[in-house]
């Protein structure tokens, strides 16, 4: 099977040289046949079609001379081969492969011959040849000028597209003439120039083609969007890859750089959104068509177009920011010097009236500006559904249930930051607008700020004297002329709490006209009353010292109920260290003025060793008091310390008060020591350890207490003479 397949392969082999053989020499020979004819034509003198028939022919034997003159050696070499492999050869192909070398010699002399007899009408008409290109190359550079003079270079043009199929038409005149001087030139060998100016020409049409089918879709989508609504503008709208958003545009498919396309982007859409795809659709192409256009006026104005609407597509973007208002249209109609009534119905067109492209700056700075007012305006909203709602809350008067005043801590907060606000507005480059309604707030807030101030102030003050000036008639009686003064406040500002009374809310009622210089006024007076009234304290403070121990306020409470003693009685322990209360005299159930004992803070009790006198002023009673407490001490202690020898000392001690028993028992101490010494002295020699020896007695007796039951009071008595005596 393999010899067999090589063997078929080896025929097959044989047969294709047989058959190019074969094909070689057919061709060849009608070669010779063909042009031995055309070559035997009589050239006459004038017949310039023979003349170019001949020529036709004598450059095809010049052409193909070089291969037919090789080719008959290789043909004999073939055929020897096939013969050394036994393969049949037909007898006309010997024949042929015999007699075509003569014949193609014999073509190749007539050849000469023709030459030499049509050379005299060559010459003449390569002479009429190199006239004809010179006359073409001259109006080649009219065509060009003409060209670039009719043609739409300009983006300014009209009936662009008559004027290029006009421009189309004469450079293919041009062109066929350019051809037909370049076919002759090559039939008699003549060289002819590139002709550039019209193969540019031809270059350059195809572009202005591609430009202003560029240019017209352009200018037709801007026609589109003028028509639109400009509140309808969504000039951020990018929606891709929709098949209801594309558009046929068939015509660019003449486009070399754009075959394959069939269909582009969607620029303008039904619901009218503009998309950005546009403005990336615009770079692409632009980039894309050739450099030589760049230098166009044509292509100049319309990347002029296209960056100016789009830069007019931002601005209308930036115009619709839902700050802008009437005033910021009027400023940038100042601004273009275009005026228009701007309305929901105004259209695109409308804003590119306004040079839009030219103004972008302005635009952003407009537009900026308004946000920042609405931001204002905002702030300024909010201030007055603030405040429109913040009102005061009353509180009644301790003592004349006078309704006051409460102010709550977050009504501060709020009133500090909504004046921080406004002065920071008022810092503001575009507090322009809104400087009147802003200076009113501040002034009102400020206003309210200080009226709340000095009316917590007053009610404060006048809080702390009504008690004082109208309660106590001791002090009306001292103070007769600042009483009468605090008569005239306690009205005047009764007067303002019933207005404040009618409208709580705070903006309205702290800015009544001439509220403020009524409170400074209420004020100043009842500093008038403080200051007698400070005066009035220090005179008391004078007359008992121990007045200097207690607060004003104290104080005055103490003299306003100086007639009162079980009033006076709280503050007892802030005047004396350690009393606490008095035990007043009663008759038939009514208390008198007169005290019989008193009470430390522990409770622990010492009567008087006779009744005080608390009638009168309260400074002159409360120093009959402490002369009273001096007095008992003296007398508890005469009494003890006769009594100390009568019991034992831990029975004496239960008799008498802490104070009275520790005194007593030191002082006893102290005699008794001197006692043991005196014995000493005496020769006793036991003396001091005897009274130690009764001293631990002492002791014991009292720890012994101490096991037992008692009362706090008694158990801190013994436990500090405990103490005491350990230390002696």
């Amino acid at each position: 099977m393999l010899l067999i397949g090589k063997i078929r392969q080896q025929t097959d082999r044989f047969l294709r040289i047989i058959i190019s053989l074969n094909f070689s020499l057919q061709e060849l020979a009608e070669f010779i046949k063909l042009h031995d004819k055309g070559l035997n034509v009589t050239v006459n003198e004038g017949d310039y079609d023979s003349l170019v028939e001949v020529m036709a022919h004598l450059g095809a034997v010049r052409e193909k001379q070089p291969v037919y003159d090789v080719m008959f050696e290789p043909l004999k070499q073939k055929l020897e081969l096939l013969k050394s492999y036994g393969q049949e050869i037909q007898d006309d192909v010997y024949e042929r492969l015999n007699a075509l070398p003569e014949k193609w010699a014999n073509t190749k002399k007539l050849a000469m011959n023709v030459k030499q007899q049509v050379a005299p009408l060559q010459t003449n008409e390569v002479a009429n040849l190199r006239r004809k290109v010179a006359n073409f190359d001259v109006r080649q550079y009219e065509f060009r000028e003409k060209f670039r003079k009719d043609l739409p270079f300009s983006y300014d043009q009209t009936q662009v597209y008559k004027k290029l199929d006009l421009g189309h038409l004469d450079i293919s005149t041009m062109e066929r003439e350019m051809q037909m001087l370049n076919d002759s030139a090559a039939l008699f060998e003549v060289t002819v120039p590139d002709f550039k100016q019209v193969k540019q020409c031809r270059k350059e049409i195809k572009l202005l083609k591609q430009l202003w089918d560029y240019i017209c879709l352009v200018r037709t989508t801007f026609d589109d969007w003028k028509k639109t609504k400009w509140r309808e503008i969504n000039a951020e709208s990018v929606r891709k890859n929709d098949k209801n958003e594309m558009i046929e545009l068939t015509f660019f498919s003449s486009f070399r750089w754009i075959k394959n396309v069939r269909s582009l982007p969607k620029i303008f859409e039904v619901n009218h959104q503009i998309s950005f795809i546009f403005e990336n659709f615009i770079s692409l192409f632009l980039s894309a068509l050739d450099k030589e256009m760049r230098a166009w006026n044509a292509y100049a104005g319309l990347d002029d177009a296209v960056k100016n609407m789009m830069t007019s597509l931002r601005a209308v973007t930036e115009l619709q920011n839902p700050a802008i208002r009437e005033r910021h249209w009027l400023e940038l109609m100042q601004a273009t010097g275009v005026k228009f009534e701007m309305t929901d119905s105004t259209t695109f067109a409308d804003l590119l009236a306004l040079r839009l492209h030219q103004y972008e700056d302005e635009v952003k700075n407009i537009v900026d500006k308004a946000v920042k007012e609405m931001a204002m305006e905002k702030v300024l909203r909010e201030l007055d559904n603030t405040w429109k709602s913040m009102e005061f809350t009353l509180e009644p008067h301790t003592r004349t249930k006078l309704p006051l005043i409460v102010v709550q801590e977050e009504l501060i907060e709020v009133l500090e930051e909504n004046q921080v606000q406004l002065q920071n507005m008022l810092t503001s480059k575009y507090i322009a607008h809104f400087l009147k309604e802003v200076t009113d707030w501040q002034r009102s807030l400020s206003q309210a700020d200080q009226v709340i101030h000095i009316l917590m102030e007053v009610q404060k003050t006048w809080s702390h004297l009504e008690s004082i000036f109208i309660g106590s008639q001791d002090i009306r009686n001292q103070l007769p002329e600042d009483s009468q003064r605090f008569d005239s406040i306690d009205k005047d500002f009764k007067e303002i709490v019933e207005e404040n009374q009618k409208n709580l809310n705070v903006v309205a009622c702290t800015n009544r006209p001439k509220l403020n210089d009524r409170l400074e006024d209420i004020k100043s007076r009842l500093s008038l009353c403080e200051k007698a009234l400070a005066d009035y304290l220090e005179t008391k403070r004078l007359a008992f010292p121990r007045f200097y121990f207690v607060s004003a306020a104290d104080l005055l409470d103490i003299l306003s109920n100086g007639n009162e003693p079980e009033k006076v009685m709280r503050h007892l322990t802030k005047l004396f260290d350690s009393m606490a209360k008095l035990k007043l005299t009663e008759e038939r159930g009514h208390t008198i003025k007169e005290a019989t004992a008193m009470w430390a803070k522990d409770g622990e009790y010492m009567s008087f060793p006779s009744p005080c006198d608390l009638n009168g002023q309260v400074e002159v009673w409360l120093n009959r008091l402490l002369d009273k407490q001096c007095e008992t001490v003296r007398y508890h202690l005469t009494e003890a310390v006769g009594a100390y020898e009568e019991k034992p000392r831990d029975q004496w001690i239960m008799d008498y008060p802490a104070q009275v028993a520790l005194t007593g028992s030191q002082i006893w101490w102290t005699v008794e020591v001197c006692a043991a010494f005196a014995k000493l002295e005496e020769g006793y020699e036991n003396a001091l350890k005897d009274f130690y020896r009764k001293q631990v007695s002492q002791l014991n007796a009292l720890i012994a207490h101490l096991l037992g039951d008692l009362t706090p009071g008694d158990r801190q008595k013994i436990m500090t003479i405990c103490t005491v005596c350990i230390f002696y």
